[in-house]
């Protein structure tokens, strides 16, 4: 049978059974764009029973599941449109200070390299800054950077070339450390709180700025207690960051220095700033409240168990075989 009777012999099928598999990773969570290979891979697990003349053994490689794939990423084409396309935007969010101004940073956690062949590429994921990044090239709607003095904007790139470092270490000294699936929660909530912090400062709003302290005190909060709880050790539902940055430092192999928290408000404090009550806090000092937290942030990440450590990892990614 060549592909196109097949295609044609099977769409029957997959139209039946593709809304039934659909609500199913609906309901499971699963993102739009991660959709058509897992309902692909449902339908060879549950659908098809036996294949004449061949088997079902890396079946990822062989042309019928090419056909397969392809007629299911059509109708999920079909019935989502533009809102399957991936977000290719793998960024982290950061704020800066221009002219007393906050503007928001976009920085790159992935760096697409050179290509090997037709279908091979070379991906890193930085800590540091590489040499072919320009990290004013980040800034969005960025000012007319020659009329600041040149050693403002040396002081400026020293500045982003920081608060990026330290983002793109929390980042992937999370996606190392080694947790137990009910840590997944904690450990990916860490950054969006980051980044939250970052919209609610660039929105100018009092209120919002208030929310920001909030932000990033959950931020350290469960990055502390996610060393706590990887070790195995209770947290006694402390919300205090120098009490469990004590309790950290009674785990082997951490030492803390824990007059780092007191430069951030106190818990206490923190709770009215969610509310916008407590003190008013000024642009400037909900910046350096953020650049603080995210150099603290990286110091505690780093202190999770990890089997492997990545410094600018590089991997050799090819396209897929069913999607040649």
């Amino acid at each position: 049978m060549d592909s196109n009777s097949f295609e044609n012999s099977i769409k029957e099928v997959i139209d039946y059974q593709l809304p039934i598999f659909d609500d199913i990773l609906a309901e499971s969570q699963k993102a739009l764009n991660e959709r058509p290979l897992a309902a692909a891979l449902y339908f060879v697990d549950y659908c098809i029973v036996e294949i004449k003349g061949d088997t079902k053994e890396n079946f990822a490689e062989k042309e019928w599941f090419k056909s397969i794939y392809k007629l299911i990423k059509h109708w999920y084409h079909e019935r989502y449109g533009s809102a399957l396309k991936a977000n290719n935007d793998y960024v982290m969010l950061g704020v800066v200070l221009i002219h007393k101004t906050p503007f928001q940073l976009n920085i790159p956690l992935s760096i697409a390299q050179e290509k090997e062949g037709n279908d091979k590429r070379w991906f890193c994921l930085p800590i540091s800054i590489q040499d072919n990044e320009n990290v004013f090239d980040w800034i969005e709607n960025k000012p007319n950077l020659e009329k600041i003095p040149e050693a403002d904007v040396a002081e400026l790139k020293e500045t982003i070339r920081e608060i990026a470092t330290k983002n793109r270490e929390i980042h992937v000294n999370l996606m190392s450390a080694s947790l137990e699936k009910s840590l997944h929660k904690t450990s990916s909530t860490i950054s969006a709180h980051l980044d939250k912090a970052v919209r609610d400062i660039l929105s100018l709003d009092g209120g919002r700025i208030s929310t920001s302290y909030w932000e990033i005190h959950l931020a350290i909060e469960k990055a502390i207690k996610l060393i706590i709880l990887q070790n195995e050790r209770d947290h006694q539902n402390k919300h205090d960051l120098e009490k469990l940055c004590r309790i950290a430092n009674n785990i082997r192999g951490v030492s803390l220095d824990c007059t780092i928290f007191s430069a951030f408000p106190s818990d206490n404090e923190a709770i009215k700033q969610r509310y916008g009550e407590g003190s008013s806090f000024t642009i400037q000092e909900a910046v350096n409240n953020y650049i603080s937290a995210v150099s603290v942030i990286s110091k505690l990440t780093k202190l999770l168990i990890r089997q492997f450590t990545m410094n600018n990892a590089r991997f050799l990614i090819a396209i897929p075989p069913w999607e040649k």
